[in-house]
């Protein structure tokens, strides 16, 4: 999205510059007719592929934009399905203002019955606009919701967890979604990456897939509730 953001920057800049140079060269020509002509044909040439590039980056700001919400909605029904154990999406600090600093949204895993504030990220939210679904189990995810105490959190039981997660979502991608999507391989605290394919996945069956494999992990991550 930041890139889209420098493009049209800079597009508009040139687009300026160039419109200034042209304008310069017609006073200092006296505004003769092969001189306005020139200048035509010079503004044509400019605007071509800056309107071109700004149209492009505008439309996929959109085409991102969509892919947001709909991850963002089949994210709202699955925990609406799961409000045991899950809370969001929302920002991870309380009173959180996106508009005055860095922060990043989450549907987390929490023990809902209780009033501590204490959650784990479950699926990372900025994503979901590239196409990409990131499902993570940590130790939190233990303790906060899964009622482990502290000492049971152990590494192999996290690694446990994350590998039953990861194997029961790919079963799904590859009964559902073959070919419409390849695995990040380098995870560190999250079960599972999957980096869907825009081009296929449109509307519907983005928002399905997303609800899916999300979905599927979470009946995997409930499992082991103490």
């Amino acid at each position: 999205m930041e890139k889209e953001k420098i493009n049209e920057v800079l597009s508009i800049m040139l687009g300026v510059l160039s419109v200034v140079a042209i304008g310069g060269k017609l006073i200092q020509n006296d505004f003769t007719i092969d001189t306005i002509f020139d200048a035509v044909v010079n503004f044509s040439q400019v605007a071509v592929p800056v309107l071109a590039i700004l149209f492009i980056s505008i439309s996929m700001r959109k085409i991102n934009e969509t892919y947001l919400k709909v991850g963002r909605s089949a994210l709202e029904k699955l925990q609406k399905k799961h409000s045991d154990i899950l809370i969001g999406p929302k920002y991870n600090r309380e009173n959180y203002d996106p508009e005055k600093g860095k922060g990043k949204e989450y549907l987390f895993i929490a023990d809902t019955n209780s009033n501590s504030k204490q959650r784990a990220k479950f699926i990372s939210i900025p994503p979901l606009d590239e196409g990409a679904l990131s499902i993570y189990v940590q130790k939190g995810t233990l303790v906060y919701g899964l009622k482990y105490k502290s000492n049971e959190a152990t590494e192999s039981e996290i690694k446990a967890i994350q590998l039953a997660v990861k194997e029961s979502v790919i079963d799904k991608l590859e009964k559902e979604y073959t070919g419409c999507y390849e695995l990040v391989e380098d995870t560190p605290d999250a079960a599972i990456i999957i980096d869907f394919d825009e081009k296929k996945m449109k509307g519907k069956m983005y928002h399905d897939a997303i609800y899916q494999c999300a979905d599927q992990a979470i009946e995997v991550i409930k499992k082991y509730k103490k």
